[in-house]
């Protein structure tokens, strides 16, 4: 009875991670934090949202940022199939300035690569704001197809996570 009551709680949980590329695993309101939010380890202010939508009818995502530096570009956001997933492929731009950077967000799928709050608390459902180029772009011509020749890295200068 312990054996199948442990196997339905890891069922339960990892179907929780797992995306598979649907679209929808994305769309939410995601709240920014840091292992130590006095310490962030990119661009984005802790407990700012991310707000990710998902319009269906034209197969594309909106995304806004109420972070008081940055914003979404406006320019699109794309999205694509990798390793199972939906990987959102973007740019947020300064809000009082040129700056452009790209950035790539993606749903935490293994246990392992979960971040814990300051407070110590793991919530299951994360998403992983990263950046995958150092480069900040005054001139936004180009951006993403830079982003596809370069591949879609999941490097630094930055790296948050986002729970709901």
């Amino acid at each position: 009875m312990y054996k199948i009551l442990c196997a339905i709680l890891a069922l339960t949980c990892s179907s929780q991670l797992v995306a598979d590329c649907k679209e929808f695993a994305l769309q939410g309101e995601w709240s920014v934090f840091y292992r130590n939010n006095a310490f962030p380890s990119s661009v984005l202010a802790a407990d700012k949202i991310v707000e990710i939508r998902y319009l269906s009818d034209l197969d594309q995502f909106s995304v806004a940022l109420n972070d008081d530096h940055w914003q979404a570009w406006s320019g699109g956001w794309m999205h694509e199939c990798i390793n199972g997933q939906t990987v959102l492929i973007g740019a947020i731009e300064k809000r009082q300035g040129g700056t452009l950077l790209v950035v790539e967000i993606s749903r935490v799928t293994e246990v392992s690569d979960l971040l814990a709050r300051p407070s110590g608390e793991v919530k299951l459902n994360q998403i992983n704001i990263q950046f995958p180029d150092r480069q900040a772009y005054d001139d936004k011509v180009g951006v993403f197809d830079l982003a596809k020749k370069q591949g879609y890295l999941a490097s630094h200068p930055g790296h948050a996570h986002a729970n709901d």
